[in-house]
C-alpha cells in the first residue's frame, strides 16, 4: 500500500489526532510535530532542539508587572557614578508566571569577614531574602551590584572579598520581578517613567539581568533647571530567561553635581515572546 494511500483518508477528516508523548529522540534530517500532557504542540528539528508552537487560544503565556503611581519620593544620591537600586517601585501588577518584591532602602552600619569568600552585611530592619539583587554605594570597598547569598535577622552575606569593617553605607533593593517555575523564555522588556532630578546632573537608567546591566536598555536625561518632569523609556529583548532570574532598574550619576533622584510614576513589565 502506498503512502499516500495510507494518509489520504486521515487527512480527508477536518481535524487531526496527535497522541500526547514525551520529547522524541531525534532523528538527524527529520522534523518531527507532536503534542504533550502540558497541552502543548511541539516541532522538534533534525539536531534535536525543541520549539513551542504557540496555542491558538492565547497570545502570550506569562507575564509580570511593578509600577508605581504618583509616589513623589526623593532618592538621595549616596555616591556619584555608583549603581543605586530604584527602590520606591512599591506596587505589584498583574503577573503570571512571575513574581514581585518591592523596593526599599537600609543603612548599613557593619561589615565582617564571614569567610569563603563571603562578607556579612548589617543593616537593620531590612527585608531582604537569599537570591534578591541589592546595590550598595557609599562604602570604601563594598560598592557594587550583589545577590544576597543569605540572611539572618539583621545581617545578610555577599560574595566579595574581605577588605575590612567600612562601617557605613547603603543597601538599596531595587523593586524587582523574578521568573518563576516553567516561565523561562524569550521576553520583551519595558520601563517607562517620569522622572525629576535635583543638582543638575546627568543621570543613566538602566535595565539589570540578576546583576547584570543591559546596554540595550538604557538611558539618560539632564533637566537643567531642575523643575521639569520629563519621560523617559527603556526597552528590549531578553533571550534565555530561566527561573530564578530577576529584572530590576538601577540608575547612577554621570557628573557629581546631582543630589537628588524622583521617579513619581512608572512601570516595569516583562511579556514572554518565546519560549
Amino acid at each position: 500500500m502506498s503512502l499516500t494511500s495510507r494518509i489520504g483518508p486521515w487527512f480527508q477528516q477536518q481535524w487531526a489526532r496527535l497522541m500526547e508523548t514525551t520529547t522524541p529522540t531525534a532523528v538527524t534530517g527529520i522534523g518531527q510535530i507532536y503534542t504533550k500532557a502540558d497541552g502543548y504542540l511541539y516541532f522538534q528539528d533534525g539536531a534535536g532542539a525543541e520549539h513551542v508552537i504557540w496555542p491558538t487560544d492565547t497570545l502570550t503565556q506569562y507575564y509580570g508587572e511593578g509600577y508605581e503611581d504618583n509616589r513623589r519620593v526623593s532618592m538621595t544620591v549616596r555616591e556619584f557614578s555608583k549603581w543605586h537600586g530604584l527602590w520606591t517601585i512599591g506596587e505589584e501588577g498583574v503577573l503570571s508566571g512571575w513574581t514581585w518584591k518591592d523596593g526599599e532602602e537600609n543603612t548599613i552600619t557593619a561589615f565582617a569577614d564571614a569567610g569563603d569568600g563571603e562578607v556579612t552585611v548589617t543593616a537593620a530592619g531590612h527585608g531582604l531574602a537569599a537570591g534578591d539583587i541589592v546595590s550598595i554605594n557609599d562604602t570604601t570597598n563594598y560598592d557594587g551590584v550583589f545577590v544576597v547569598e543569605s540572611v539572618s535577622g539583621n545581617d545578610f552575606n555577599i560574595t566579595a572579598a574581605w577588605a575590612g569593617d567600612d562601617a557605613q553605607g547603603f543597601v538599596q533593593l531595587p523593586g524587582q520581578l523574578t521568573c518563576g517555575a516553567g516561565s523561562d523564555g524569550d521576553y520583551r522588556v519595558d520601563f517607562r517613567g517620569s522622572i525629576n532630578e535635583t543638582g543638575d546632573d546627568e543621570f543613566l537608567l538602566e535595565v539589570f539581568l540578576n546583576t547584570t546591566a543591559q546596554a540595550n536598555m538604557m538611558g539618560s536625561f539632564r533637566d537643567g533647571d531642575n523643575d521639569n518632569v520629563v519621560g523617559i523609556s527603556l526597552s528590549g529583548l531578553l533571550e534565555g530567561v530561566t527561573e530564578g532570574d530577576i529584572i530590576s532598574v538601577m540608575w547612577k550619576t554621570q557628573l557629581s553635581t546631582g543630589t537628588a533622584l524622583s521617579v513619581p510614576s512608572c512601570n516595569l513589565n516583562v511579556i514572554q515572546i518565546g519560549k
